[in-house]
């Protein structure tokens, strides 16, 4: 068996990123990996490796996995290692030998817990889909696997650290949580809060003011890296936003004229996006709302996605949040047809509100392995 190794910065073997397309090789509802993506972020173009490292494994047409380094990643206080780009076609030989080298990694690192699936942070993708309804469409974004991966990591050792919610509402529950929230929104327009549609230039033009405050309003998040401008603005500059809906998508502004917080909602592109699509595939890249969104249209009821929302410290404990939300809520009628919030950690606020709703349920786990017991100094 070989197993082939290349650092980070350095580029990639071909054979690890055709793994992808044999293990969903048939697979309607796999959004297809894009290879020149990754091979990008492998290679030195990638600002990430200023201060990161990173590490990858495969064997060839069996299983690969990436080892991820960086200084200032912390996980409840401590140094955090990751494992991520996890494919398998699931031989039990070549899952031995990656993951050896996971172990292998924490011990030379002496960083004794790893946690994992996550592509470089998780301001990228992370967790793997644990449970979806049958037929669920895989939006642009969302942790996809095959159902055996899971249950590959709990027999490897690994265990659940955190678990994570896309929840589907209904017209009814959306009715309901607006005539808890939308008040919110008048009570702030009183004391001077502008609340303004999110277009695509509005966020390219607030992107530096944006990256000063993105690690007071995301830093509490599990696992959180500080981005360098050329990081910040190669996640989340102009490809970022294209897709989004300017429509339900806001911006908030406080009495100061600073941004007080934001929500970025998407259409569910999925149709569009998946395997299933055939010859009228489109990449994930080349998305945009004012081509795209009316293909969607075309095809029937479309979905909306609130997927990124955040709040400046500052403006915190004033019902914000609720008000961004509400504001995303009470214009996604009768365009779209559901809404649906993403990738919502366990026990947050917005999920908390909405305890005890029966909905259609996505969920999704990060997962944790402690390789070796730190000695006492």
């Amino acid at each position: 068996m070989t197993l082939l190794a290349s650092r980070g910065g350095e580029g990639l073997p071909p054979e690890f990123w055709e793994l992808a397309p044999l293990v969903y090789q048939g697979d309607p509802m796999w959004i297809p990996e894009d290879a020149q993506r990754l091979q990008w972020s492998f290679s030195d173009q990638n600002p990430w490796f200023e201060k990161g490292r990173a590490w990858a494994f495969c064997v060839p047409a069996k299983a690969r996995l990436a080892v991820f380094h960086h200084p200032e990643a912390r996980i409840d206080g401590r140094p955090a290692l990751y494992f991520g780009c996890f494919e398998t076609m699931g031989d039990r030989d070549a899952l031995s030998a990656v993951f050896s080298e996971v172990g292998r990694l924490s011990q030379e690192l002496r960083i004794p817990e790893v946690y994992g699936p996550v592509d470089f942070s998780t301001f990228g993708r992370y967790r793997l889909r644990t449970h979806a309804p049958r037929g669920a469409v895989t939006f642009p974004g969302e942790p996809y696997n095959p159902r055996s991966y899971p249950g590959i990591l709990r027999r490897l050792g690994w265990k659940r650290h955190m678990l994570y919610y896309t929840r589907e509402l209904s017209k009814p529950q959306l009715t309901a949580t607006l005539a808890m929230t939308k008040p919110n929104i008048g009570k702030l327009e009183a004391q001077g809060y502008r609340f303004v549609p999110l277009t695509q230039d509005l966020w390219l033009s607030q992107l530096p003011q944006l990256h000063q405050i993105v690690d007071e309003i995301f830093g509490e998040n599990l696992g959180y890296t500080p981005l360098s401008w050329e990081s910040f603005r190669a996640l989340v500059g102009e490809k970022f936003i294209a897709s989004s809906c300017p429509k339900t998508s806001v911006m908030a502004f406080g009495p100061q004229g600073d941004i007080a917080g934001f929500f970025v909602a998407y259409p569910h592109y999925g149709p569009l996006v998946v395997q299933g699509s055939g010859a009228e595939i489109v990449r994930i890249a080349d998305l945009r709302y004012d081509t795209h969104f009316k293909r969607l249209q075309a095809m029937g009821d479309v979905p909306i996605i609130g997927k990124t929302i955040g709040v400046a410290s500052r403006h915190r404990g004033k019902g914000l949040m609720s008000a961004l939300g509400a504001w995303y809520g009470d214009r996604s009628f009768p365009t779209y047809s559901r809404c649906i919030g993403a990738l919502a950690r366990q026990g947050n606020g917005p999920l908390m509100v909405l305890s005890g709703w029966m909905f259609k349920e996505r969920r999704y786990s990060l997962y944790k392995k402690r390789f070796f017991v730190p000695s006492s100094p």
